[in-house]
């Protein structure tokens, strides 16, 4: 067999260590791997779909897989990815997504690469007494790629722990150029510190966590009281506000979203870092019934680097993450219905998912449940998009 193609996902799970003893071994740990992820991007869900989708197909795309016999069944799959040495194997994955986007992302002169910072819980990974596995992810706002993941001690029902894993999870990851955005939990000293010191940036939600700085960012935007400033005062106050406001129609629905940051804190707050405060006021109308909604947000991205428009736009791609990834992997492909429960086996499959996803979005795929039935159905296609079969 050829070795993958230089580059490709394959190819970097090439470079996992193999746990298994020398004696006895029958098939390479690169082609069971190959294997796993080619069946994930056809549908397989379980440990028995991957064996079957293995034993269906014609032993001579397995051996362009690397195997010399016929692949093992779903018992012998699943010992494999329980043993694997997991931080091995997300350096890995780490590895070709950092290859990826050094030939996706264009950047922009000054402008950082966005990720979402987010949790997702395996909810059906308990086992007995055992809490369901909770795992924090690090996804790209444009690409959607999962840059990095970690499984956050305790499970599910200590998402509190969340803060903690996301020290760890950054650490030796290269965040220069890059923003990293994250919800109210996220927003803890030594975390945006911890941005700072890597030559990262930071933009993370502020709720009742922050009681202190929550409301001097709300104060910051409360209408001001009359005779509170002079004119001097008020023109330098104005002059440290910037605000963008959009509006978008679809599906009986109706969206206005008003954010307004400031720089005249800078000064103030005791915050690593700080170089805007921002309000995002949303007003959401659908069925004749209005909703409204007022979030607050501080960042270490300066008003050069970014104004309200970009900011909205980090805002906003922050959200999405939810129905871009975690959607995808609960409904497309069945996350939270999957028993897969013991040893790493969750945080294996959860990373393989991720990377599946981050896959199919480099091929163009904005559907994936579409883009998995294809493959399903034209595996020597999906074989040459991979680099397996030659064109």
């Amino acid at each position: 067999m050829e070795a993958f193609h230089p580059g490709s996902l394959l190819s970097f799970l090439a470079a996992v260590p193999d746990p298994r003893s020398r004696h006895g071994r029958q098939h390479p740990l690169s082609a069971i791997l190959a294997l796993v992820c080619c069946a994930i991007l056809c549908g397989a869900r379980s440990y028995a779909a991957i064996g079957q989708w293995a034993q269906d197909h014609d032993i001579r795309l397995m051996h362009r897989l690397g195997f010399t016999r016929r692949p093992p069944k779903s018992g012998g799959i699943r010992k494999v990815l329980i043993a694997l040495n997991i931080k091995a194997f997300e350096h890995a994955l780490t590895s070709w997504v950092e290859a990826l986007l050094g030939q996706l992302f264009v950047a922009q002169p000054s402008t950082p690469e966005a990720y979402a910072l987010d949790g997702k819980s395996a909810r059906g990974s308990f086992d007995g007494l055992q809490k369901a596995v909770h795992l924090l992810s690090l996804l790209a706002h444009e690409s959607g790629l999962s840059l990095a993941q970690a499984a956050v001690p305790n499970g599910v029902e200590e998402k509190t722990n969340e803060h903690k894993a996301a020290l760890r999870l950054l650490e030796g990851l290269a965040l220069e150029g890059r923003l990293v955005t994250g919800d109210a939990m996220f927003c803890q000293r030594d975390f945006c510190q911890q941005v700072i010191d890597a030559r990262g940036d930071y933009l993370v939600f502020v709720k009742d966590n922050q009681p202190t700085l929550l409301n001097d960012i709300k104060m910051a935007f409360a209408p001001p009281q009359e005779g509170a400033f002079s004119p001097r005062q008020q023109r330098i106050w104005d002059k440290a506000m910037d605000a963008v406001t959009t509006l978008d129609k679809g599906h009986g629905r109706r969206e206005r979203r008003t954010l307004k940051a400031t720089t005249a804190l800078n000064e103030y707050l005791d915050w690593p870092g700080v170089a805007q405060v921002g309000q995002v006021e949303s007003e959401v109308v659908r069925d004749g019934k209005t909703t409204q909604e007022t979030r607050y947000f501080i960042t270490s991205v300066s008003r050069g680097v970014a104004g309200a428009g970009q900011l909205l736009k980090w805002a906003r791609g922050h959200w999405s993450i939810e129905n871009r990834s975690h959607y995808i992997r609960d409904v497309t492909m069945g996350e939270d219905a999957s028993r897969i429960r013991k040893h790493s086996g969750p945080e294996v499959m959860a990373a393989l998912r991720n990377a599946a996803i981050g896959l199919m979005r480099t091929m163009g795929v904005t559907n994936i449940a579409e883009a998995l039935r294809r493959n399903a159905s034209q595996v020597g296609v999906l074989f040459t998009r991979l680099g397996i079969l030659k064109q």
